[in-house]
Order: C-alpha cells, then structure tokens, then sequence
C-alpha cells in the first residue's frame, strides 16, 4: 500500500516538474505573433490589449484572459487565439462589427453603429462616407449595446437597410435615411433623393434604385426617384 502511494506521489512529482520546465523552457518561447482579421483595430492596439509578447512563454500566456480584454473593444466581434509549440507562433485572429452608418444625436455628436444597430463608438464628427440616420426617438444610448429608442419599428426598419446597403455595397453612396415616418420613407442617394416608400419589398427596391442610378452614371445627376410601389414603373425627375 506504501508502495503504490509513494509510487503515485512520486509521479505526481514528475508530472509537476515536467510542467515547470515546459513552462520555464525557452524552447516554447513566442518567437512569433501572427494578427489576421483586423481592419479598424490596429494590430497595435491588439497587442496592447491582449498582452502578447516575443519572449514569453507560450504556454503560460493566459488566452482566456486575452481574449476577454480583446471583446473589451466594441468594434471586435469574436476573438480566436491558437497556438503553434513547436514553431513558437501565437495566432490571433478576430472578426470585426463593420461600422454601418451614423445617427445624429441632438447634442450635435454623430452615433457610430452596425448593421445590426449596435452602438460601437460616438463621436462629434464622422470619419467616413456613410448614410446618416434621422428620424429615430432615443433618450439615452450605451456603447456596446443595441439602441433603444422609442419608435421600434423605425430601428426595425433601419437594422433591415443597413443590411441592404452591406449586401449591396452601398454604404458609401447612400448619404441620408430619414425614418421620421416609417410609411414614407426618404433616402438621399447621392444627388438623388428616394422615395422609398414603407420598407414592404426592400430589397427589390434597393435593386432597382441602384440599378437606375448606376444606369444613369453621372455624378452631376441631380433629381428625385420614386420607388415606392415596385408593382409600377419607377419614376425619375430630373432636378434643374
């Protein structure tokens, strides 16, 4: 019986100091660190964050621990971290929210949210050419969350266009989405303003509207468009 438990003690033992030394060995140094996915978030920034550097160990560098301070960042989605022993390479690779639009906020600042109506960031300016949102009833917002705002079916409505322009490649031509009335709604499209209508076949009308728009190619074109009854020919007025 004593011989069995010293037996196992001593290869606990052994197990504890095989661990130790994998830990302490230089030979499962970082040499490596491998960052993919990024666009927004700079590959500084994930350093930072996650706390990875050459040198450490890479069994020891805590991946959960990384991984939670990554999500920290409200642009990051989803975080993946693998790890290469015998090359010595730590992989980090994230998916990014993708920035969708602004909404304008009454204390003149700009909402920075996704396609799904995240709030990801704001701001007092806007960086990028997207469409800027009105017509949406809020009195407060939290960065990292969905937007609650009064008039739900206006943010239902938005979360559904905001994934059009995405699928459509849109973003950067469509400027303004008015959603003050969900039964009439406007969007400026370059030069162009919409008549959307309600949000009933949106996709169809987004096909068609971009289809027009880019069938009349000219960025002098000034006019107004309306879709809002896909069953009847479009109507285009040009804007002298």
């Amino acid at each position: 019986m004593k011989s069995r438990f010293f037996k196992i003690a001593l290869g606990i033992v052994f197990v504890i100091f095989v661990l130790f030394f994998i830990a302490s060995s230089s030979m499962f140094e970082i040499s490596k660190i491998e960052i993919f996915g990024n666009n927004r978030v700079s590959e500084q920034e994930i350093r930072t964050a996650s706390g990875v550097v050459t040198g450490i160990n890479i069994l020891s560098f805590n991946a959960r621990g990384a991984r939670r301070e990554l999500l920290q960042n409200h642009y990051i989605e989803r975080v993946v971290i693998e790890r290469d022993l015998f090359n010595g390479v730590l992989t980090i690779t994230i998916r990014e929210r993708v920035l969708s639009g602004f909404i304008e906020h009454s204390s003149g600042s700009f909402i920075y949210i996704d396609k799904n109506g995240r709030v990801l960031d704001v701001r007092s300016y806007y960086t990028e050419r997207m469409p800027i949102v009105v017509g949406l009833q809020f009195t407060e917002f939290r960065i990292g969350e969905i937007l609650r705002v009064a008039n739900q079916a206006a943010f239902d409505h938005l979360v559904v266009l905001t994934q059009l322009f995405n699928k459509y490649e849109i973003e950067a031509d469509v400027l303004r989405v008015d959603l003050s009335d969900v039964t009439d709604i406007q969007i400026l499209w370059g030069n162009v303003s919409v008549f959307f209508g309600d949000i009933r076949d949106a996709d169809e009308k987004i096909r068609t509207a971009k289809a027009i728009i880019q069938r009349l190619d000219d960025d002098n074109l000034k006019g107004f468009l309306d879709i809002r009854d896909i069953n009847r020919d479009p109507i285009f007025r040009f804007l002298t």
